[in-house]
């Protein structure tokens, strides 16, 4: 694909480009630059302090590891990186320099780029080629990404030159920076301690692929970002839960809803962070690179996994204003319930997302203070799972969102039932609006769905019991959470 189809396909979609570059630095991971940047600072050291090194920082026993310390400090020593002058001799084998021949042409390539997306076909020469492919509109490109999983010194070279030449020429282009490879640690503090400080103009493109419910965990990341810093752009992320990795397509309810409980957090600081991408999109059963993907496909079916039907959700019901809203502790968590609360304001729609993690039902007491009057329509689309481990195959779409309408009493409360490993998206329509307008679940799902009412593994089919006394086993206690959705003080601006 190149970056005309690129662009048409984002044109069709109704989606906003946003090419990513490189900033003429190679993959650093394979290119070993923390081993020579470590191969630099050893050359400065005593054998004392090298020493120390071995021991305290990569935990390398003297005694236990003696044999791996040798082969490490030989491995270093074999970069041959004695001077800093043998450190930019390696750098230009990774990296074009700023202010040469071959990099003004990749920066020309760059404005290139930009020129061919939106210049005028009548008076510039890349409108006009773009014109000539079949696109004479421009393509109204907004945003670009310096850099991709970059970090250190390399970077920030780089990345300021660059920035200075696309700036020039184009000062609307929102530019993306890299916050790195990893979500914390010393790279990722060096990278944003720069970019916050001296372009905060930027957003800043993090990536995060975790397990063991480091999501659930970490629902607050954003609440303490600093507001007058960068914007963040969550370009890649995804839950890997427990269990999956052996067997394709086995993206499970439980990933979802640990991605979903996330996702309110990233709701809440929908001033701070503008985007988030889920990723990877796509796979290939049997040719893939990657166990967890949100769409595999073979030949001749696709699979919708349950992490799909959230992004889904939460895509496609959302306003343009959070709302502060609270469980009886307070909290925007409570006893596994997530919830987050946005509202349309020009449109009167209320978007409320309640998110269950837990393997028994809840029912949440809702009091919609914040409509100050009668609600038109309440409708709620649901996905759950009646196990962890609820997934979509090839040939089987059994985990899938539903539609049902609510109502609300006298008193302008309604209670929601919430399943296990459920991700609940109330609209409520009030005001002007009758409800009619609010996105509808597409017909696909219908026609993908089997006449299966769930999917249970085979080591949960054996010994599960069957008629009166099974049901008492399998139907969890209902806990009641009573959260209050108030107007005014609270709202704020959401950029998401």
């Amino acid at each position: 694909m190149g970056y005309h189809e690129y662009f048409q396909l984002c044109a069709d979609l109704g989606a906003e480009a946003l090419p990513i570059l490189n900033v003429g630095l190679t993959c650093q991971g394979r290119a070993g630059y923390d081993d020579h940047v470590l191969a630099l600072k050893k050359a400065s050291m005593t054998d004392d302090e090298w020493e120390a090194y071995l021991t305290e920082e990569r935990n390398l026993d003297p005694k236990e590891k003696a044999q791996e310390r040798k082969d490490f400090t030989d491995y270093i020593d074999g970069l041959s990186i004695n001077s800093q002058d043998d450190f930019e001799s390696y750098l230009d084998t990774i990296a074009l320099r700023p202010g040469t021949k071959e990099w003004d042409a990749y920066v020309q390539d760059i404005l290139d780029l930009i020129e061919y997306a939106n210049g005028d076909p009548d008076k510039t020469y890349w409108g006009a080629r773009r014109a000539a492919n079949g696109s004479r509109q421009p393509f109204n490109l907004k945003y670009i990404g310096l850099g991709n999983e970059n970090w250190g010194e390399i970077y920030e070279r780089n990345f300021k030159a660059l920035y200075k030449e696309v700036k020039k020429v184009y000062p609307e282009i929102t530019v993306i920076s890299s916050a790195g490879a990893w979500l914390e640690g010393e790279a990722f503090d060096y990278n944003c301690k720069w970019i916050n400080k001296d372009y905060s103009d930027t957003v800043i493109d993090e990536h995060y692929y975790t397990g063991d419910g480091y999501l659930f965990d970490h629902n607050n990341r954003y609440d303490s970002y600093d507001r007058n810093g960068a914007h963040i752009f969550v370009g890649e992320y995804a839950v890997t839960p427990s269990g999956v990795g052996t067997i394709q397509t086995k993206s499970n309810i439980f990933g979802a809803v640990e991605e979903a409980s996330y996702l309110t957090g990233i709701e809440r600081n929908g001033d701070i962070v503008d985007m988030a991408s889920y990723a990877p999109t796509f796979a290939k059963v049997n040719a893939q690179s990657w166990n967890v993907n949100m769409i595999w496909f073979d030949s001749q079916e696709i699979v919708l996994t349950p992490n799909y039907y959230v992004q889904m959700l939460f895509a496609n019901n959302y306003g343009d204003t959070y709302i502060k809203s609270t469980f009886e502790n307070g909290e925007s968590i409570q006893d596994g319930v997530y919830e987050s609360v946005t509202a349309d304001k020009e449109n009167d729609v209320l978007y409320i997302k309640l998110v269950n993690t837990n393997g028994e039902k809840r029912t949440v007491d809702l009091g919609l203070d914040y409509i100050g009057g009668k609600t038109n329509r309440i409708s709620a689309q649901s996905l759950k799972g009646s196990y962890k481990s609820a997934c979509n195959e090839i040939g089987r779409n059994t985990t899938y969102p539903v539609e049902q309408e609510l109502t609300a009493n006298e008193s302008n409360r309604v209670s929601v039932e919430l399943g296990k490993y459920d991700v609940t998206v109330l609209r409520v329509a009030y005001g002007k609006n009758d409800g009619t307008a609010l996105y509808t679940l597409p017909d696909f799902i219908s026609t993908m769905t089997q006449k299966t009412t769930s999917y249970l593994p085979p080591a949960v089919r054996i010994g599960v019991p069957y008629g009166a006394a099974g049901a008492v086993v399998l139907i969890s206690a209902a806990v009641l959470i009573t959260v209050i959705i108030k107007r005014k003080k609270f709202e704020k601006g959401n950029r998401s």
